[in-house]
């Protein structure tokens, strides 16, 4: 009789244990795949935050002066983000109608890159061109209407990583 008792008490210490163990099991599981959906939240909030700063010059109607600032934005971002972490350069491009004649008086000897026949890049060009620019090419540029025609987005991260912007007239609409 005593060793049924003793072996009754011991079965039901090994489940009460096996109960404890499992139910310490599921709140690990549990409390993991909260932190894990709130990592992933973070991230979200973080890559629309990222989004909503450059969306905002998605529109009908930018001025050259905008796009001036947007392509500052881009460099301080191409800076700060390393294409080693998985970051993408963002670029902005843009089409004028004579681009030969807004920028004939550069003189700075720098090559504006094109990334096609019609597109060329703005933040390359803001960052290595426009300093050397007179004041006269550089209003002439900032007094433009440009129409925002693409936004490109990184398939992985959901990241913007491109405008395109095609210049019109005033009355355009």
């Amino acid at each position: 009789m005593e060793n049924s008792s003793l072996a009754l008490r011991i079965a039901g210490g090994v489940l009460i244990s096996m109960l404890i163990i499992s139910l310490v099991v599921v709140s690990w599981n549990r409390f993991s795949k909260v932190q894990k959906e709130k990592a992933k939240s973070d991230e979200i909030k973080s890559i629309s935050d990222f989004n909503k700063e450059f969306e905002s010059y998605n529109k009908d109607i930018v001025r050259g002066y905008e796009l001036v600032s947007l392509a500052n934005l881009a460099n301080d971002t191409n800076k700060k983000y390393s294409e080693d972490d998985g970051f993408k350069k963002f670029n902005v491009y843009i089409s004028m109608k004579n681009t030969d004649a807004a920028l004939s008086s550069s003189g700075s000897g720098t090559e504006i890159r094109y990334n096609n026949k019609k597109y060329f890049d703005f933040t390359d060009f803001a960052n290595n061109i426009w300093p050397g620019l007179s004041n006269g090419d550089k209003k002439a540029i900032k007094d433009l209407y440009f129409r925002c025609v693409d936004v490109k987005y990184d398939k992985v991260s959901g990241r913007i990583i491109t405008l395109y912007f095609n210049e019109i007239t005033k009355v355009e609409n």
